[in-house]
């Protein structure tokens, strides 16, 4: 089960983040917590990364793929909110 005031401190602290540090370093400390995260939460925690409309956000998708077991819509809404150009 997961606790829901875990998540809902992340999505705050991103916020924060994401308001005070231009979109690079956002993602970098963004990511550096996700990548922290336990797997359980993943699903949740990536959904702030969606703010960001950010292309890396792709190779960091790619990257952590193999730490999911159940693969949930939000992926798919991150991969299409991450402004890829297929060059």
């Amino acid at each position: 089960m997961q606790n829901q005031e875990e998540v809902d401190d992340f999505f705050y602290r991103s916020e924060q983040i994401i308001a005070q540090f231009q979109k690079v370093e956002a993602f970098e400390r963004i990511t550096s917590e996700i990548d922290r995260c336990h797997a359980k939460y993943l699903n949740e925690y990536i959904l702030v990364l969606n703010q960001l409309q950010y292309h890396k956000v792709l190779e960091w998708i790619e990257n952590n793929a193999c730490r999911v077991k159940n693969v949930s819509q939000n992926w798919g809404h991150l991969a299409a909110s991450s402004n890829f150009d297929w060059k």
